[in-house]
């Protein structure tokens, strides 16, 4: 999996939300679900869409489908402008493991750390293309001693 780096300008994404406890371990399975019920109608209107997921300091889990807003809505969540970095997923991956290897490998092989107080986001774009971003700041390098 390629990364890149690249910097955003702020958006809001407006459309359907769940709120979870952290420790739900059906998170993964409601998110997939709430993509697929509403996928159809929002395709209509907009090539592209959006995922975004955000923990709270109360220990919630939240995962916002949808699509870019020009306002913001009910049900919708700003994603501060900062440095991505970007993964492009194979057709072939699901996007559970592009996760996996974006937090086990990715990140480490750049140089970068998840900025935990930051919301990540899926972009799901015209002709099936998928694509991960993490917020990012640089990682600190220790020198030896």
């Amino acid at each position: 999996m390629d990364i890149r780096l690249e910097q955003r300008d702020c958006f809001a994404i407006s459309g359907y939300l769940i709120e979870t406890p952290a420790t739900d371990e059906s998170y993964d399975a409601k998110s997939i679900a709430l993509r697929e019920q509403h996928e159809e109608a929002l395709r209509q209107n907009h090539a592209v869409l959006y995922g975004a997921t955000w923990f709270t300091s109360d220990e919630k889990l939240y995962y916002l489908f949808g699509a870019a807003a020009s306002s913001a809505a009910k049900d919708s969540v700003s994603i501060p402008a900062g440095l991505f970095a970007v993964a492009t997923v194979p057709a072939d991956m699901p996007l559970i493991h592009a996760w996996g290897a974006m937090w086990e490998t990715g990140l480490p092989s750049i140089g970068y750390d998840y900025i935990e107080a930051e919301k990540c986001f899926e972009l799901f774009g015209e002709n099936g293309a998928r694509e991960i971003w993490v917020p990012v700041v640089q990682s600190n390098v220790h020198e030896k001693e």
